[in-house]
This record gives structure tokens, C-alpha cells and sequence, in this order.
């Protein structure tokens, strides 16, 4: 799961299920929007200067998907850890979350226009 983080009105916004479509963040500043949301590829957009007020933050959906009754202990992190996505940034970061401005991978992007 990839969601948007303002650093300016500090919404935390989930890009819409439909791709291309774009959804604001509270103060209007930054959209984000799936290019292909199967592939994981995202664009957020800045509505003023591009001066980097936004991160994706990166949720591994395995580790979301725990047992209810299991809680994020450091094995539970582990055991996720070891079946997470070959070259992946959960296997980089050894984290089932991180953040990254658009463009620092290859999944996401700023918008140029």
C-alpha cells in the first residue's frame, strides 16, 4: 500500500482505486494518483513551487494483514520480512514501512506538467 504525506496541511491521503484519478490532500497542494495501481506506480502532483513537501510512504500488505491477534512484535517483523518481495524496499530497508519523496524509486514520481 502507498499513501501520500503532506508536510504542509499533514494529510496522509490514499491514491483513489481507479488509476488516473487524483485525489487532493486537505490544503490542496498535492494530488496523488495511480498510473497502474497492480504494478504499484504512482504520481503525486505539487500544485505551487516543487520545493518537495511530500513523501509516499510505503505499508508492506503482508504485514497489514497479520492476525488480528498478532501484534508487530520484532519476530512478527522478521517472519513478514522473510517472505517480502526480492529487491523490494521492505527487503532494502529491512521495514515493513518507508518513506520516500516521489522519483527516490522507481514506483513513483513527480508529475512534470
Amino acid at each position: 500500500m502507498k499513501l501520500l504525506f503532506c508536510e504542509d496541511c499533514k494529510d496522509i491521503v490514499c491514491p483513489p482505486y481507479v488509476n488516473l484519478r487524483k485525489k487532493f490532500c486537505n490544503c490542496k497542494r498535492h494530488s496523488v494518483w495511480w498510473i497502474d495501481r497492480y504494478k504499484g506506480t504512482l504520481k503525486v502532483g505539487d500544485n505551487r513551487d516543487k520545493n518537495n513537501r511530500a513523501y509516499v510512504i510505503g505499508l508492506s500488505n503482508k504485514g497489514l494483514l497479520l492476525a488480528p491477534d498478532r501484534q508487530w512484535t520484532k519476530e512478527a517483523v522478521h517472519d513478514n520480512l522473510l517472505n517480502v518481495k526480492a529487491g523490494s524496499l521492505f527487503e532494502a530497508t529491512q521495514s515493513l514501512v518507508w518513506r520516500q519523496r516521489p522519483g527516490e524509486n522507481e514506483n513513483t514520481s513527480w508529475d512534470t506538467k
